[in-house]
């Protein structure tokens, strides 16, 4: 088995070496210092760990880049096969997010006019559709100025709050917050935006994975997922999971997928077009995990241990949705709870006593 980029690169050797003992008075400054200047490293240099997460998710598509354009009115590119050797993406998580309407579960699921709902947030500005958005109203995602559809990819429920308490809880500050938000969901870093999570209920029928099985109620199985390129590459699953009516739109807005072949063509021409680290294996890629310092990428000492991020969906393009509420203070709503700090430090505790025992043992 081939071993992905991201795999060859060395890790972070948490320990230090030092020939004395720096007084405790000192440590606390040195500390701080020592932070900020990684910070300062980490934003000159992040777009290379960015560029290096694109090319390793494009390095596993079937159909990599696009060529010539379509008759007139349709002037797209054309998607076109890869010509060098496919990388199929080694992470394989069974933890991802399934959505199954569960009555009992009200902070995750709601039933609105006879419908099921599900609760799911995205990382936006306050423009468009969302600059009109009230509490417990519905509202189209459509630009009221443009009249395009918003196609939202999300996620469901607390997930991403979820995510930064098991892997962030001891790195986010307010000045990283919306870096580290852009990173785990896969994004250019957008910090300085305003960038808010506007959560809102979408119809569960409504709701897909942008991934190579759109099914969300079960895990994906990737060991059943198809291969029929003979290049390594996956292939998207059909029949998809859905209505015919669902809207898919290419990354950029270009062409809209509806219909039987809607799924099928809209993983096809995302792979070709998107330039974005857009794994189509149900999870973001969190390209925090590839600032190792090494070939031009910042330095996080920091950062996570697997680029898989969190479990990723899609809401029908121009969807009506009902909107619940903003949460504009990014930093206190990611925030751990007291609880939750209080369980991370005592496990820190119990590890450094295990190896301290080890150590004298």
């Amino acid at each position: 088995m081939k071993t992905s980029q991201a795999e060859k690169l060395p890790r972070w050797n948490p320990s230090f070496s030092r020939s004395g003992s720096v007084p405790a008075q000192q440590r606390l400054p040195f500390i701080v210092f020592a932070v900020v200047f990684l910070s300062v490293c980490a934003v000159w240099s992040a777009e290379q760990a960015y560029t290096d997460a694109v090319t390793q998710t494009k390095l596993s598509f079937h159909w990599d880049h696009t060529d010539g354009a379509l008759p007139p009115p349709q002037t797209n590119p054309v998607a076109q096969v890869a010509t060098t050797t496919r990388v199929t993406l080694t992470e394989t998580p069974n933890s991802l997010t399934t959505i199954n309407y569960d009555a009992g579960n009200a902070d995750l699921y709601k039933e609105i006019g006879g419908t099921n709902y599900v609760l799911v947030s995205t990382y936006t500005r306050k423009t468009s559709c969302w600059a009109n958005a009230l509490p417990d109203t519905p509202l189209t995602l459509v630009d009221p100025g443009a009249g395009y559809k918003i196609f939202p990819w999300v996620s469901a429920g607390s997930d991403l709050k979820n995510y930064f308490a098991a892997n962030y809880s001891t790195k986010l500050t307010p000045g990283n917050v919306d870096r580290l938000i852009s990173q785990t969901l896969g994004m250019p870093d957008r910090t300085g935006q305003n960038r808010v999570l506007a959560f809102f209920w979408a119809p569960i029928s409504d709701v897909l994975r942008p991934a190579y099985s759109a099914d969300i109620s079960t895990q994906i199985s990737y060991s059943g997922l198809l291969k029929p390129y003979g290049d390594n590459s996956y292939a998207a699953d059909s029949p998809p999971a859905g209505t015919e009516n669902f809207i898919f739109e290419d990354y950029n807005n270009l062409p809209e997928y509806t219909g039987t072949n809607g799924f099928s063509s809209f993983m096809t021409n995302n792979e070709a077009r998107t330039t974005m680290p857009w794994t189509a294996m149900g999870y973001t890629y969190n390209w925090n995990y590839l600032e190792d310092g090494q070939d031009g990428r910042a330095n996080d000492p920091f950062r996570v241990d697997s680029y898989v991020g969190t479990t990723e969906f899609v809401v029908s393009a121009g969807e009506t949705v009902v909107f619940d509420h903003f949460e504009n203070d990014l930093y206190s709503y990611l925030v751990p709870e007291p609880g939750s700090v209080i369980l991370l430090l005592l496990g820190a505790g119990v590890v450094y006593f295990v190896r301290l025992r080890r150590m004298h043992g």
